[in-house]
């Protein structure tokens, strides 16, 4: 009976022992928030155009960046990770408007926390984006925010002319991530980014703002491999922009910001039906709020106050496109998006 005990004793402390290792290993990490990365004001940095790949550092972390050259068409293009400080968080239509710079646009419109820089990843299942850990024997990833840039936002809105089809039911974009010690697989997470999977229409939704993610399932790990996936292929594999942003990479949740800022489950926002044609539903947790409707010019064109929980507002007299929802609750605001149909 004593050696069970002193067994069971034994177990627990080791079990102990370990998890504050790795709580102490979390918290000690240096976050990558790339502001120390340096940028002219709304600007980004996709790489240079020497081929093969390079890295910067952020933290405790190193990022990949790759640069190809095909000299059979004269092109050349990047892969991995870049970073940004644009301000912008809307899709440009105009013609003047780079591919580059739509790319680049955070659906948040800032960094996570309201900083400055974030970073994008173009990934591909073939072509994955790196992430590698400075110190080569790993370390237990806590998490990361993510969130979508103006190109995803735009397709899966509105869909293009290459093959890609605006979201309907059943439709999604994630990030799969994969993490590795050496050589070997330790652990896997999938994070939707944009979720249409759900047969109720109102749980669907385009991420538009920054969310934190629990990466330390993957386990202790000295590289990370990030894939864009969606369920909208073709014979030659994705057709949807295999883009996304990243911030605070190595954050812990309870280092989550939170001043005035709610998250998507602190304010528990419902906006539905997207796209609307009549009557526009809200609901929130919330009593005595405001919502103002802002079109893309930044002109207010409709405002309704002293709503609580869910609220219906009528938007038939808005002209067919997109528009921005801002929600007031006592010193706290939300803006989303939405489509006029």
């Amino acid at each position: 009976m004593r050696k069970t005990f002193f067994t069971l004793l034994w177990a627990s402390a080791t079990a102990i022992a370990s998890f504050v290792s790795v709580q102490a290993q979390i918290s000690d990490t240096a976050v990558a928030t790339f502001e120390n990365l340096t940028l002219a004001e709304e600007s980004y940095y996709l790489g240079d155009d020497t081929v093969g790949t390079k890295e910067f550092r952020s933290g405790d972390f190193l990022f990949s960046n790759t640069y190809t050259y095909d000299s059979t068409y004269n092109y050349g293009f990047w892969r991995g990770f870049g970073y940004a400080n644009l301000t912008s968080s809307l899709y440009d239509t105009a013609s003047t408007a780079s591919y580059d710079l739509n790319s680049f646009r955070c659906a948040a419109g800032e960094g996570a926390s309201e900083s400055a820089t974030y970073a994008l990843a173009y990934a591909s299942v073939s072509q994955p984006a790196v992430v590698r850990t400075a110190d080569t024997t790993g370390m237990v990833i806590a998490g990361a925010y993510f969130t979508n840039n103006a190109t995803a936002v735009n397709r899966a809105l509105y869909g293009d002319a290459f093959g890609v089809k605006a979201f309907t039911q059943g439709d999604f974009m994630k990030v799969h991530c994969v993490g590795f010690l050496g050589e070997d697989s330790v652990g896997e997470t999938d994070l939707y980014l944009i979720d249409y999977r759900s047969a109720n229409a109102s749980e669907h939704y385009i991420l538009q703002e920054w969310k934190w993610f629990d990466l330390s399932g993957l386990g202790k790990v000295n590289r990370v491999e990030f894939m864009v996936m969606s369920n909208q292929q073709n014979q030659f594999g994705e057709v949807f922009p295999q883009y996304f942003c990243l911030d605070n990479f190595g954050i812990a949740g309870s280092q989550q910001p939170s001043a005035n800022r709610f998250s998507q489950q602190e304010l528990a926002v419902s906006l539905y039906p997207v796209p609307v044609r009549q009557t526009l539903t809200v609901s929130i947790d919330r009593n005595n709020y405001k919502v103002e409707i802002f079109n893309l010019a930044g002109r207010l064109v409709k405002v309704a106050d002293h709503l609580n929980g869910e609220a219906h507002l009528s938007v038939s007299d808005l002209t067919a496109g997109m528009y921005l929802l801002r929600i007031t609750s006592g010193n706290a605001t939300r803006t989303l998006r939405f489509v006029k149909a």
